[in-house]
């Protein structure tokens, strides 16, 4: 092989790589989702799509009622829990629904949910525990004895947290948050709540590691490290009735407000950015989640190419 067929076959590949790049993204823009979105769940059953400034691209559902909690497998289908029916439905990147999970008393009234290591399923029932499904919904064991579990975080470390809603039998109370081990299923330590008694939903963060966890009653967002530690308070006032959080790849905290309507955007420290109305599209909003970005079309292939070339040339040159 001479080296103008060695710059020959260099160009085409980055000829391909470069095509793949440009018409890749406009091709799956027209799908359900895509790596980067952001992916809004609101009150009367709607799922929405976003790009990251909140621009509005399509629907995934329209008739899921009271729909709230969102997850992701492993493979990039989106799992969404809705209260009435008590309900689980999962959707593939192209936007079809894939499966329908209707559960009995074990799913009580699903808000949030949550993957974890195998893609078991997580669910905050708001009854008495947090259940554990396999994706075609087959129970595999409970939680804890709890008072309206409606928050969960699952670490890396083997760890699920869980936060409650308010007691119905005493308002005011503080409700810790409870740390089990998901591989004994034990009780290992809590969280006291120093000046709220709800928690809306968490989030796990892998970029800073730390969990965030949304006070609805008071509009706030709090981060805490996985020692348990608070590391943050986030500033107050740009949502009414906090609920959803997730930080996405740009290093923002998206907060929804189920009664105001839109998106608060924070900086990574805590500072308010933004606050972004998302109607008419979605309607008193409640989960919230980013699809991870994935590896740039065409990279595989350009960086292969590369190699083709400089180790040829070299061989060449020898």
């Amino acid at each position: 092989m001479t080296i103008a067929h060695i710059r020959s076959l260099f160009h085409a590949t980055v000829w391909l790589a470069c095509l793949l790049s440009a018409f890749a993204p406009a091709w799956a823009a027209s799908l359900g989702y895509e790596g980067g979105d952001i992916i809004v769940a609101d009150y009367v059953g709607r799922i929405a799509v976003f790009d990251r400034e909140m621009v509005f691209k399509n629907y995934l559902e329209t008739n899921f009622n009271l729909v709230g909690g969102l997850t992701l497998t492993s493979n990039g289908e989106l799992v969404a829990a809705g209260r009435l029916p008590g309900s689980i439905r999962r959707y593939n990147p192209a936007g079809d629904l894939v499966d329908v999970i209707v559960g009995g008393t074990e799913l009580g009234y699903p808000i949030d949910i949550k993957t974890g290591p195998g893609d078991l399923l997580y669910v905050a029932t708001q009854t008495a525990a947090v259940a554990e499904l396999t994706l075609a919904g087959s129970l595999q064991r409970t939680f804890g004895s709890l008072q309206d579990p409606q928050a969960i975080a699952v670490l890396p470390n083997g760890e699920l947290w869980v936060g409650h809603g308010t007691d119905s039998s005493d308002y005011l109370a503080k409700n810790p948050i409870q740390v089990f081990s998901l591989t004994s299923g034990e009780l290992l330590r809590t969280i006291p709540l120093v000046s709220i008694h709800e928690v809306g939903t968490m989030h796990y963060s892998a970029t800073s590691d730390t969990v965030l966890l949304t006070a609805p009653t008071f509009g706030i967002v709090y981060e805490y490290a996985i020692d348990c530690t608070l590391v943050r308070q986030f500033d107050s006032g740009a949502t009414r009735y906090a609920y959803g959080v997730t930080r996405a790849d740009n290093g923002l905290v998206y907060v929804t407000g189920q009664l105001t309507g839109n998106v608060a955007r924070y900086h990574a420290n805590g500072t308010f950015l933004d606050s972004i109305d998302l109607g008419p599209y979605v309607e008193r909003p409640i989960g919230i989640i980013q699809v991870p970005v994935p590896e740039p079309a065409g990279t595989g292939l350009l960086t292969v190419g590369l190699a083709v070339f400089f180790v040829t040339r070299r061989r060449l040159r020898l």
